[in-house]
């Protein structure tokens, strides 16, 4: 190991070892605070919270005051480990073994994190380039995020401190570092449908109305209906039934009430409006007495591919040999924010241990994302690469 990626590795160790489950802050964000002002980074703590909410520690970074200014998101909040005693190693201990570095959050994304602030340490030892680097870390990604990056986003943008290219570390691989970039993501609708009926003996159902039934019939028509075939850069929209609750302990008797959740991911084609009314039309046909409750803080977006999207498939290309996939898949992250403020790209580790027991990353894979990350921010800024 060179020194940047040694650095990296134990950096990466001790962000795993604070518990900073989503919105807990737990002393990370003031701890990398004191890192990167080390490294010669202004540092800015900004506190948020909404009445009655625990509030929500973020950071701003910024090494430079020249344009451009190219910036790197993420969040150091991680989802519950679980069953502790379900992992191989403790959780939050940042365990080193074989070459893997397991703890909740090293691909989603501590890892990332750590890994720019690596490559930024190389660059900045150089002390060449023209322009700035800025760190936005939120504790508020895995949660209600509404505490977290956008607010950070609306003070900078009171500030008149702009940001010209994002790129943001959520893991985005399928297989390997750099082998997908996300250039947009689908919009996210979640839906709670409630049918209330009439309570009766099975043996008379003419004196009963069954909720259950109007609820399966009107699930039925949702899910076998093709909303769309994708686009260019989407695929076909999809919903997902995610529960279905009745409540009834009895095998004779018809509910009064039946429930179900699902959930909507939907392309450009689509806005919520639309999403919602195509839902609200198929419960009418039953007419049946129904609420229906709609959730939606995603809509699909694309960051048109520019200087930044062009430097980081060029570097993807030199470094791995192969041709990046843009992509739009996967959950929601706060590239949803972001990107009505600047170009905006997600590239990061392997998604395939995210949120799950014994979440790990080969020591590999973070030197692969150090080396992307440092040869884009060269290209960026026009520098000589390595």
């Amino acid at each position: 190991m060179d020194d940047f990626q040694a650095y990296t590795i134990d950096l990466l160790q001790q962000l795993l070892r604070f518990e900073s489950i989503t919105p807990q802050d737990a002393g990370i964000m003031r701890f990398i605070k004191e890192e990167l002002e080390k490294l010669g980074f202004i540092c800015t703590i900004l506190e948020f919270s909404e009445k009655g909410e625990k509030p929500v520690l973020n950071l701003y970074a910024r090494y430079g005051m020249q344009e451009p200014n190219l910036c790197f998101a993420g969040h150091l909040d991680v989802v519950p480990p679980g069953e502790r005693a379900a992992w191989k190693y403790p959780p939050f201990a940042g365990h080193l073994q074989d070459g893997t570095i397991y703890g909740r959050g090293a691909v989603d994304m501590k890892g990332a994190v750590a890994s720019f602030i690596g490559a930024a340490k190389g660059l900045i030892n150089d002390n060449k380039f023209k322009g700035s680097l800025s760190i936005l870390l939120t504790g508020d990604e895995e949660g209600d995020a509404i505490n977290g990056t956008n607010k950070v986003l609306g003070w900078l943008e009171g500030r008149e401190e702009k940001l010209d290219a994002c790129i943001v570390g959520e893991p985005t691989a399928e297989v390997f570092a750099g082998d997908t970039i996300k250039v947009g993501r689908r919009g996210s609708a979640n839906f709670k449908l409630i049918i209330e009926g009439t309570q009766g003996h099975v043996a008379y159902p003419e004196k009963a109305n069954n909720p259950v039934h109007h609820l399966v019939s009107i699930l039925q028509a949702l899910q076998s209906t093709k909303l769309d075939d994708g686009t260019k850069f989407f695929t076909p929209s999809q919903l997902q039934i995610t529960t279905i609750d009745v409540g009834n302990p009895t095998s004779n008797i018809i509910p009064d009430k039946a429930a179900a959740s699902f959930n909507i991911r939907f392309n450009e084609l689509h806005t919520a409006a639309q999403i919602n009314n195509w839902v609200s039309s198929i419960c009418d046909k039953q007419n049946c007495h129904y609420t229906l409750n709609i959730s939606c803080n995603s809509h699909p977006f694309i960051s048109a591919p520019g200087k930044l999207c062009e430097t980081a498939i060029e570097v993807c290309r030199e470094v791995l040999l192969r041709e990046p996939i843009l992509s739009t898949s996967g959950g929601t992250s706060d590239a949803r924010f972001i990107h009505r403020y600047c170009e905006t790209i997600e590239l990061g580790l392997c998604n395939a241990m995210a949120h799950k027991v014994d979440e790990c990353v080969e020591m590999d894979s973070i030197f692969t994302l150090i080396l992307l990350y440092n040869q884009i921010m060269r290209k960026y800024f026009q520098l000589p690469t390595t």
